[in-house]
């Protein structure tokens, strides 16, 4: 069911249902909170939908759920906020690299 969630998110997403693919992603991430692909792509989708701040957010819960992939999770966080001009949020402790 998880797999079919995240499959179906990339359809949606191809053809501009991009709510609804939002939907699906938040409805896969707190069924499988432990689930590290999902975060990603939960927080991939909130981010293209111009929703940097939860989509850091997201990447934080998910490193705090997830231990052995925080690194990955937090970094694709500061990625986020780098490329975004918000370089000045990286003194945030819970952002490796800080």
């Amino acid at each position: 069911v998880l797999e079919f969630r995240r499959v179906l998110f990339r359809s949606l997403a191809v053809t501009g249902s991009h709510e609804r693919a939002l939907a699906e992603l938040e409805e896969a991430a707190h069924r499988a909170p432990r689930v590290p692909e999902v975060a990603r792509d939960y927080a991939l989708a909130l981010h293209a939908s111009g929703r940097l701040d939860d989509a850091v957010a997201e990447l934080k819960r998910g490193g705090r759920a997830r231990p052995a992939a925080k690194q990955m999770l937090l970094t694709l966080a500061r990625e986020m906020l780098r490329r975004a001009g918000r370089e000045h949020e990286l003194d945030d402790p819970g952002i490796p690299g800080s």
